[in-house]
This record gives structure tokens, C-alpha cells and sequence, in this order.
């Protein structure tokens, strides 16, 4: 966030809807999780947490394009591997936001539709390349020795004790979707199998009667 921030593409380094020199809202999905519609050009972007973590500035820009930026805890599939990534231009499709009264926690519920004319998502998700992905693994070690001089030894062991829980986070999710994925595939071959069952009984009784 700090390089988009240098470049002029968000305004802020925090994770919230910000215009910079471009004079487009750009909006980070750092957190939270995303599902994929139909098409997949359509997405709806699911975020937990206090008032002023529901985005609300985006209340007013329903039917405008905003610039999203992806980062690698994003529980999606359109995700980055690591770091954060620029995905384009998408149009505000509907906001809606949601308190519930027994946690008070509040949910923001936002279904964006990617604008056509750019980068297929085929493209985008291959990004980063395998060698981007060997500067990410420089980058985080660079930061854990940054860490280990400001802070000392037990700073850094509450760092890599974080980035080990976000890794099994991810990489559960990670495996339910997998295994989601396939059991849809199941459900679809058991019902097209099924279905071609039903029409080979229906051909038979048909012949017989003749």
C-alpha cells in the first residue's frame, strides 16, 4: 500500500476507499472475502467489522467506476498469491450494510461488476509471475530483520508467530474451496449422469411400445 500510495493510486495507506491524482476512488479489498458470481465479471465483496469499516463513502458512488486493488489475505478466488495487486476498473453495482443487534458487529455487502475493453481475469491471475513471487519472499525476510532491530528478539517472534496464523488461515480457506469446487463438479456429473439415464429408460419404453 505504501508504493500505491508513492505512485498516486490510493491516497492512504489504509485499507479504505480514497481518491489520489487520478480522480477515480480506488478501493482496496485487503480483507474480508469475495464470491464470484455469474459471469464472473461480477463479484460480491463481503467485509465484517465496526462502523467505519463499512466503506460508506461508496454509498454515494453506486453506478461510478472505482479502481480495485487485491491483496494476498483477500479470502478470494481472484486473490493475489502474495503481495497486492491492481485489477482493473469496476462499476458499483449495489451497497448494502447490515448491523447485527445480538454482536453489533456491522457487514457491508458490495457487488461490483468488472468494466469490459481490458486485461482478461485469466491474464490478471497470473500475476505474480514466479519471479515476482521470489521478490515477495526477499521482501519478507528484509521486513522480519527490520523488525528484529526496532523492536528486538520478542517482536519479532510476535511477527512470525502472525504471518504463521495468516498462512494457515489462508491455506485452510484455501482447501474448503478446493473441496467446495469439487463437490460442485460431483453434483453437476451425478445430475447430467442421471438425467442420461432418465432419457435412455424413456428411448427404451418408447421402442418397446412400438
Amino acid at each position: 500500500m505504501a508504493c500505491a500510495n508513492r505512485d498516486g493510486v490510493v491516497g492512504s495507506v489504509s485499507e479504505k476507499p480514497t481518491k489520489a491524482l487520478y480522480g477515480v476512488t480506488t478501493v482496496p479489498l485487503l480483507s474480508g472475502r469475495e464470491d464470484v458470481c455469474s459471469p464472473p465479471e461480477t463479484v460480491k465483496y463481503m467485509r465484517e467489522g465496526q462502523l467505519s469499516d463499512m466503506h460508506l463513502s461508496l454509498i454515494s458512488q453506486v453506478g461510478t467506476h472505482i479502481r480495485i486493488l487485491r491483496g494476498y489475505c483477500l479470502k478470494s478466488p481472484l486473490a493475489p498469491k502474495a503481495g497486492i495487486r491492481y485489477d482493473g476498473l469496476y462499476i458499483i453495482r449495489q451497497y448494502g450494510q447490515k448491523l447485527c443487534q445480538n454482536s453489533g458487529v456491522h457487514r457491508v455487502v458490495l457487488t461490483i461488476e468488472r468494466v469490459p475493453g481490458q486485461r482478461s481475469l485469466q491474464e490478471i491471475a497470473m500475476i505474480p509471475r514466479p519471479s515476482q513471487l521470489d521478490d515477495w519472499q526477499l521482501f519478507e525476510k528484509y521486513e522480519g530483520e527490520m523488525i528484529r532491530q526496532r523492536r528486538g528478539d520478542p517482536g519479532f517472534l510476535d511477527w512470525k508467530m502472525a504471518k504463521a496464523e495468516e498462512r494457515i488461515d489462508l491455506e485452510q480457506w484455501r482447501r474448503a474451496l478446493e473441496l467446495g469446487t469439487e463437490l460442485k463438479l460431483v453434483r453437476l456429473s451425478q445430475a447430467s449422469q442421471s438425467v442420461q439415464s432418465n432419457a435412455a429408460v424413456k428411448d427404451e419404453v418408447s421402442s418397446q411400445k412400438k
